[in-house]
């Protein structure tokens, strides 16, 4: 792989791992929500944290404000 291309890569995972922390934090989740996904960010893993804490893809992924407003307008 090009070193321009892994230090992408490692940006993006520490974005992701960073956001996953974030709302963990802001929502009080235990560890062992976040262990799974944090770990090894496996794809798997990633969409089955999205769906239990009821995530927005485009945020989590990306960072998307849209993503976050959309998160935040769905929760009660």
């Amino acid at each position: 792989m090009h070193p321009k291309q892994k230090a992408e890569r490692a940006e993006f995972k520490r974005e992701l791992r960073a956001r996953i922390q974030l709302l963990a934090a802001e929502r009080g989740l235990p560890e062992s929500e976040t262990k799974p996904v944090l770990s090894r960010l496996r794809t798997y893993e990633v969409i089955k944290f999205c769906r239990r804490h009821r995530v927005n893809y485009d945020w989590l992924l990306s960072g998307s404000i849209k993503g976050l407003l959309e998160m935040a307008r769905s929760r009660p």
